[in-house]
């Protein structure tokens, strides 16, 4: 499956892992993670955001499936938050489905009209309106 290749140097064989063995183990490795959740809200959303072309229609599935395991809550078709930090998972993400280039994860401070994910996070003691 060119999951991994034999290379040789000085007379000796090794295995080494592909870019196609990386994508793969990271989809295992995301079917396990759980995002933490901290006792305390740094009052900053986490937001990913990706332009994942039509002909790429099941990979764009797959990662909304993800972020819906993992509790993003959805801003726009293909804009999602989490409150917490999840850089870690999200480059985890970006290599499973290899989308580095087509995906980007910001940090914001509060923005208008987030009451609704404050709500879905419980954690609307952090409201100021």
């Amino acid at each position: 499956n060119k999951l991994i290749i034999l290379r040789q140097r000085n007379g000796k064989s090794y295995y080494e892992i592909t870019e196609k063995g990386r994508e793969v183990l990271a989809q295992y490795e995301l079917q396990e993670i759980a995002l933490p959740r901290p006792k305390r809200w740094d009052q900053k959303w986490r937001i990913l955001m990706f332009d994942i072309r039509e002909g790429r229609k099941a990979t764009r599935e797959n990662i909304r499936r993800a972020l819906i395991r993992l509790g993003f809550e959805r801003l726009q078709d293909s804009v999602w938050v989490y409150p917490y930090p999840c850089e870690e998972v999200m480059e985890l993400l970006r290599v499973a489905y290899g989308v580095r280039s087509e995906a980007i994860y910001l940090t914001t401070s509060r923005f208008l009209k987030d009451r609704w994910l404050l709500a879905a996070y419980d954690l609307l003691k952090y409201d100021e309106d």
